[in-house]
């Protein structure tokens, strides 16, 4: 049934429910007015009644069914859109499968394509390398014995162990990581040189330069010795006792004990202990600076691993604080003490021979040069 056809079907039964109503209107109107004439309705009143609930029911119908088969037009339409969606769905995701199998093709060709220039581009790197006469295994004998040389030099050089050992490891790491290069010999040389360098005992010169800063610091507060005289106490002269002199012996014990009563007229006080006098707040101020330049003189000494210097250095700021300051102060104890401690430190540490590396590396890279050399 088409649409046209629905729409003059439904006006049909529309204006036979209008004729219907406007037929029962007129009954029921009459029966109003003739009510009080006739007290039992007529039968055709009832007739018309029951005709116009049975053409009621019947337009109903109709639209019932108009409904329902608009409705059964409209469910298969939408069916078939959706059959039409799921099937350009199904071809969109064959397309996709398409351009995807295409683009595995394309990275594979790329892959085999990047793989096959890494091998054109090592092949010419190994003939440029053949016709220069130097191979990887050269550059990496090359690179560990530079590596050596520059641990041997912190070793004689600058007597630093720790900067020689972490030389030694990169070195060490280089062989390891490295293919197709026999060198046992060289790593097991390494190997005892890096044990040797491992067991020598790091001076921490850090610290003891910031304990000389901290002396440095502390010469301003210094005191002075203070003067204090005590005269010699004269020995008692011990006497014979009941020993017989003769005549000549009591001569000369006399004129001893009168040369002895001369001489106590005079005090040069040639036998007591020198006396320090006092000094003056200019020479003050010069001794405490050159204490200073002293401690400063070790602090310098202690960077350059000069042990001798670092050593008597010490010692003469030893001596003039002895000799110049309160014995009995805190600060003099104190920094007496320190500096007497320090002076015993040898900052010259022995470092140990590290030579047989650097020895061996150079021996590995004379045999590479020879075996080039007979091809």
């Amino acid at each position: 049934m088409s649409e046209q056809e629905s729409d003059d079907l439904a006006n049909e039964q529309e204006m036979r429910l209008d004729s219907g109503f406007d037929q029962l209107e007129e009954e029921v109107a009459g029966q109003d007015r003739s009510r009080d004439q006739r007290p039992v309705s007529s039968p055709v009143g009832i007739l018309a009644l029951l005709l116009a609930l049975i053409a009621l029911g019947m337009g109903s119908y109709a639209a019932f069914m108009f409904y329902n088969l608009e409705s059964s037009d409209r469910t298969v339409d939408l069916a078939a859109q959706l059959t039409e969606v799921k099937q350009g769905l199904k071809g969109s995701a064959n397309g996709l499968d398409t351009v995807s199998n295409q683009l595995g093709g394309l990275r594979q060709e790329q892959s085999l394509a990047m793989g096959s220039l890494e091998s054109q581009l090592e092949s010419r790197i190994a003939d440029v390398e053949s016709a220069m006469g130097t191979s990887s295994q050269d550059w990496i004998v090359a690179e560990v014995e530079y590596l050596l040389r520059m641990a041997n030099q912190k070793i004689l050089m600058e007597q630093d162990p720790k900067g020689a050992l972490t030389l030694f490891i990169a070195a060490d790491t280089i062989l390891a990581d490295s293919q197709g290069l026999t060198a046992f010999s060289l790593r097991e040389a390494m190997a005892t040189d890096i044990a040797k360098l491992e067991v020598v005992k790091v001076l921490d010169r850090e610290g003891l330069y910031l304990r000389l800063s901290a002396f440095v610091s502390q010469v301003g507060e210094l005191k002075q010795r203070e003067l204090r005289y005590s005269p010699t106490v004269q020995q008692e002269e011990v006497t014979i006792g009941a020993q017989q002199l003769t005549f000549v012996e009591k001569v000369a014990d006399v004129a001893a004990k009168a040369g002895k009563r001369i001489t106590t007229l005079v005090d040069y006080r040639r036998n007591e202990v020198e006396i320090t006098p006092i000094l003056p707040p200019e020479e003050e101020y010069y001794l405490r600076q050159n204490l200073i330049m002293k401690l400063q003189l070790a602090q310098i000494a202690l960077l350059e691993r000069n042990g001798e210097i670092f050593r008597v250095s010490l010692t003469e700021a030893i001596y003039w604080i002895n000799k110049y300051f309160d014995p009995s102060d805190t600060v003099t104890t104190s920094m007496r003490a320190g500096l007497e401690e320090l002076a015993v430190i040898n900052v010259q540490r022995p470092m140990p021979d590290v030579t047989a590396s650097l020895r061996e590396v150079r021996q590995l890279f004379g045999d590479f040069q020879k075996t080039e050399d007979s091809q």
